[in-house]
């Protein structure tokens, strides 16, 4: 059986366990020091689990969009009542970001995805951009939305979870992404402003 540990990470004085939701998070939050880092990568489930009640745990720690989850918040995911989660999540402000048409077109990787998105037939929409953050420091990468044809029938982890098998076998090892679920048209217009869908069932 494997064992591991969450490390303490100092914010604002005070030690709090640190969680990712992706490597361009860590980096954002850990800095020069993130080389020296270690860390591991699991299921969010089996990270929740794991979680003891008077643990806290940050979401993102330092980084320009992040969340504390409560206990109760927690209990909530592990039961998927999604719909019962407080909304006000702190979200990243757009003034802070630059996006761009991708450099170089990820056509493999998009051509993967839309056939992953028919086979499951409940992805009404997809955009790609890419997403930079010039203030802290963060490179250029690829930034997709996503929205669902019934958020109440599918959980939108579970359609990460095919995104990110595609992404470990085409994708290069190395390159950071993005990927985020547009809940409104304020959501697209925020981010996708002008962007033609590369996948459209309506």
């Amino acid at each position: 059986m494997t064992k591991f540990s969450f490390v303490a990470l100092d914010v604002n004085g005070e030690k709090v366990g640190a969680v990712f939701t992706s490597l361009m998070r860590m980096k954002e939050s850990l800095g020069k020091d993130f080389n020296d880092a270690r860390w591991f990568s699991t299921n969010a489930r089996a990270l929740l689990r794991a979680i003891h009640p008077q643990w806290r745990i940050i979401l993102n720690p330092r980084c320009s969009f992040g969340h504390e989850f409560t206990h109760e918040e927690i209990q909530l995911l592990l039961e998927a009542r999604i719909s019962e989660l407080d909304s006000a999540i702190q979200a990243p402000s757009k003034s802070e970001y630059e996006t761009r048409r991708p450099v170089e077109y990820p056509e493999d990787l998009l051509r993967y995805m839309k056939k992953y998105f028919d086979e499951r037939g409940d992805i009404s929409k997809a955009y790609v951009t890419e997403l930079s953050a010039p203030s802290r420091n963060e490179a250029w990468h690829l930034f997709i939305g996503i929205t669902l044809r019934n958020r109440g029938k599918t959980r939108f982890g579970e359609v990460l979870a095919g995104i990110e098998r595609i992404v470990r076998a085409i994708y290069p090892s190395g390159k950071m992404m993005d990927i985020i679920e547009i809940n409104s048209d304020e959501d697209r217009d925020k981010w996708f402003d002008g962007t033609e869908p590369f996948y459209d069932k309506g």
